[in-house]
């Protein structure tokens, strides 16, 4: 599973993205964060979470919640996900 986040600027173009992979377990919970200081203002911020990989099983699925943008100072995480 990866979580992504991917900047948009006005015009609708990628400025910047940052994620975060995850190994999926069935029987746990488990918390993911990604770190992206936006390059302009006036940008749209998507969140993108998606499972990686070539090797989809009919009926896999995933469930995400509680998912919350918040502002901060901190540095840009690395991508390590492909999307």
């Amino acid at each position: 599973i990866c979580l992504s986040i991917r900047e948009r600027s006005a015009d609708g173009k990628l400025a910047g993205a940052a994620s975060a992979p995850l190994d999926a377990d069935t029987s746990a919970f488990a918390s993911v964060s990604v770190t992206h200081v936006a390059a302009t203002d006036g940008s749209r911020i998507d969140v993108h979470v998606f499972r990686q990989g070539d090797d989809l099983q009919p009926g896999e699925a995933f469930l995400v919640d509680a998912i919350t943008l918040a502002e901060d100072s901190a540095e840009v995480s690395s991508s390590d996900c492909a999307a």
